[in-house]
């Protein structure tokens, strides 16, 4: 049962955690997104046939999976072109999961840290993403291994590109947390593993004083502005 706390509307999906409709949220000129278009989740390995199923009843056409290649090799989507879905794989701090597990660098200490390599050496990967969310799709997910960073990220943009305002933003990422029931993860600091308003409101800043905010971030990453208008209007609202 959806509980009354949550502004999100969450959607069970059997072997899948933290799946999450976008749609609803009071946005821009009054408006409010739309259901049934965008979807965040954790990751897609351990769907049963079941979870499928609902996944395609709630309309999914498109997947895009932020996870780095490691991930994926080591726990493949369970879902994907065999159910007539088509899959981007558009890995994001490939660099960080990559060194790590070569030993090169340690895990870095805290999640401000983490989503600053990701607003810095991710244009080129938000690029992709929102070029994707502006195709002809019905319903995208989107999602990485416990959809709370890398999938909040770009849930988070993708809020901001429809007028939502910070603290629903904030919100909606801090229920990551809550959902995944993450309680720990051998050799990962706990504060990893949270999902604190404060720490994507420090992502926020961080875009507002460096580039002027996420929507100028995406722009100058290189989404068009006819992507973007395809991209509000697949959100319901309407165009910057």
């Amino acid at each position: 049962m959806q509980p009354k706390s949550y502004i999100c509307k969450i959607l069970e999906i059997e072997g899948a955690t933290n799946v999450r409709d976008l749609g609803g949220y009071k946005a821009r000129g009054g408006s409010s997104t739309s259901y049934g278009r965008f979807l965040r989740s954790g990751g897609l390995s351990k769907l049963s046939e079941k979870g499928i199923q609902q996944l395609l009843a709630a309309g999914v056409d498109c997947i895009i999976d932020l996870r780095s290649r490691s991930e994926v090799e080591k726990l493949p989507s369970a879902i994907g072109k065999m159910h007539g879905i088509d899959v981007y794989h558009i890995p994001m701090l490939d660099f960080i999961q990559s060194e790590i597990a070569q030993g090169t660098i340690k895990l870095p200490d805290t999640l401000e840290e983490i989503y600053l390599h990701i607003i810095e050496k991710g244009q080129e990967d938000f690029r992709r993403v929102f070029e994707v969310f502006a195709m002809d799709y019905r319903c995208i997910l989107f999602h990485c291994t416990a959809g709370k960073d890398r999938t909040g990220m770009s849930a988070m943009l993708l809020l901001t590109l429809a007028g939502v305002d910070k603290e629903t933003i904030l919100e909606d990422y801090s229920y990551s947390y809550e959902l995944n029931c993450i309680t720990e993860v051998k050799g990962v600091p706990t504060s990893l593993l949270e999902s604190n308003k404060s720490t994507l409101a420090y992502a926020i800043e961080l875009l507002e004083r460096d580039y002027g905010g996420g929507v100028e971030y995406i722009k100058a990453a290189g989404v068009t502005a006819a992507q973007i208008s395809a991209i509000c209007g697949k959100l319901g609202v309407s165009d910057l």
